[in-house]
């Protein structure tokens, strides 16, 4: 059990100019890998950020949208073989 959340806003900065961010927070569960690799590995948690730029030019004729994206992980959860074993872990 976690908590997620979203948190986000956007400003009108011209008629036909758009400016937006946003903040939220995920999670993946952990886990334990089965069989003969049998090791635990924690929750993965997740903070993103975004943040852009919405814009109509030329009469409206043409829209161009930029964005950014940060995260920034806690406890990422990778996959990888070793020995044999698949195995899910934690950093």
């Amino acid at each position: 059990d976690d908590v997620t959340w979203k948190l986000g806003a956007d400003f009108d900065l011209a008629e036909d100019v758009l400016l937006y961010g946003s903040v939220s927070r995920g999670f993946h569960a952990g886990g334990f890998n089965g069989g003969g690799c049998g090791d635990e590995y924690d929750p993965e948690s997740l903070i993103a950020y975004e943040a852009g730029l919405k814009m109509l030019l030329a009469n409206r004729r043409v829209q161009l949208n930029l964005s950014g994206f940060y995260y920034d992980y806690d406890d990422y959860q990778a996959r990888q073989f070793l020995g044999g074993c698949l195995l899910y872990t934690s950093d």
